[in-house]
């Protein structure tokens, strides 16, 4: 069987069978892909499709573009698993945190989280520079909302903490050369011209998605057999094995994403 992991990232499969896919070489056993054209594969050539936090990068037209293209490399009888953020999940939480506000305002706890649900539904849609205000608001809170971000965001929450603990630990001469550097880099370009650059690098999202227009899109590709999934049920064979949306001690990478499988 021939499986591939899409807009792989960091996220790896090293089980045999698996091939990563990623815009760029990272040098890990990931094979460079423009993903936003015609797939480099064979018609019904590929049994398994997975990919995660990717289709939410694209616009609507380009979306239904890479689903068709999908649709058209799966093999009959093959099965494609997409992860993104769940638009109704994250409204949910919003609404529930901001109604938990209104009856006791003075909840600090609360507002932290109320703050984080609307940074996790907008941010990304909006921002003018990597990171937006995620970074921002965690550098600042995130010790504070470590469990509520793991629950969350799980296995991929904590090492974005992690990592901006890390971050944030670096020696004051480290920080200052690199601001040094990006101001050097940055002389003559206008900030219209920095934000345009960056809108169009590929960090923030051009849609956002419920249940119900995905599978509205994936009917469009030519997608019939949808079903709603968890983050550790699959119909993949060997889905545990894989360490895809769950790590091998068993902790989610977000379970309250959307996961949708189509079987074609």
């Amino acid at each position: 069987m021939k499986k591939i992991n899409l807009a792989c990232g960091a996220k790896l499969c090293l089980l045999p069978g698996w091939e990563n896919v990623d815009f760029q070489n990272s040098g890990r056993k990931v094979k460079s892909m423009n993903l936003i054209k015609r797939l480099k594969y064979d018609n019904e050539s590929i049994d398994v499709i997975y990919h995660s936090q990717f289709i939410e990068h694209l616009t609507y037209e380009q979306g239904l573009f890479f689903l068709k293209e999908c649709y058209r490399i799966l093999k009959k009888g093959g099965v494609m698993r997409i992860v993104t953020p769940d638009l109704e999940n994250q409204v949910l939480a919003y609404l529930s945190l901001l109604k938990e506000l209104k009856n006791n305002p003075k909840t600090e706890a609360n507002r932290l989280k109320y703050q984080w649900i609307k940074l996790e539904i907008l941010d990304q849609l909006s921002r003018n520079q990597s990171g937006g205000e995620q970074v921002t608001f965690l550098n600042q809170n995130g010790e504070r909302l470590r469990d509520y971000i793991s629950e969350r965001l799980g296995r991929s929450g904590i090492e974005l903490l992690d990592n901006l603990s890390e971050n944030y630990d670096e020696n004051f001469l480290k920080k200052f050369l690199r601001k040094i550097y990006h101001f050097i880099k940055n002389v003559g370009v206008s900030k219209y011209s920095k934000v345009g650059k960056f809108r169009l690098g590929g960090e923030i999202h051009y849609t956002v998605y419920d249940s119900f227009d995905l599978s509205n899109l994936l009917g469009k590709a030519g997608f019939n057999k949808i079903e709603l999934m968890k983050y550790n049920k699959s119909n993949i064979p060997n889905w545990d094995k894989t360490l895809l949306d769950q790590s091998e001690d068993g902790l989610h990478d977000g379970k309250n994403c959307l996961f949708i499988e189509v079987i074609k």
